[in-house]
């Protein structure tokens, strides 16, 4: 590939409308607070055609919400001024937290036995009748146990 090349791919991703899409939701969250701006992570045209912004966490999620009827107008002011009717269109704006990767715990991952270290032979030195019989108890069970494996 040649620099020609690698050129027009540069202009084709820049003309491509997600990337311009991207691009019209960064304009348009430019109006919000310092604050929001730090905690907005991406935006998305949803169902419905509602832009959906998400952001890092739920307090910043909150904040937009108290602040939304404030925010609204500064948008449509920049919509129009920056005239993105061409590379975006909704009708309602909602706030959203990321959502989080979380691992699934798989049945192999909750059946991690381990190998019993007791053998069941300890002396028992107590001197009250009740703790004592609870400890031979217990000595029959981790025998019993071994003897089951």
């Amino acid at each position: 590939m040649n620099f020609k090349d690698a050129k027009q791919k540069e202009v084709d991703i820049f003309n491509h409308p997600k990337f311009q899409q991207a691009e019209a939701i960064k304009k348009l969250v430019s109006v919000c607070s310092d604050s929001l701006k730090k905690g907005f992570e991406f935006g998305s045209i949803g169902d419905d055609n509602t832009l959906i912004l998400f952001f890092s966490h739920p307090a910043y999620t909150h904040e937009f919400c108290l602040k939304h009827d404030e925010i609204i107008p500064k948008m449509r002011e920049i919509y129009k001024k920056e005239r993105l009717a061409g590379v975006l269109y909704f009708k309602r704006v909602v706030a959203k937290n990321t959502p989080k990767y979380k691992p699934k715990i798989t049945k192999s991952n909750q059946d991690n036995k381990y190998a019993e270290k007791s053998t069941g032979n300890f002396k028992i030195g107590c001197k009250n009748e009740r703790l004592r019989s609870l400890f031979e108890d217990i000595q029959t069970i981790v025998k019993t146990g071994l003897e089951n494996e």
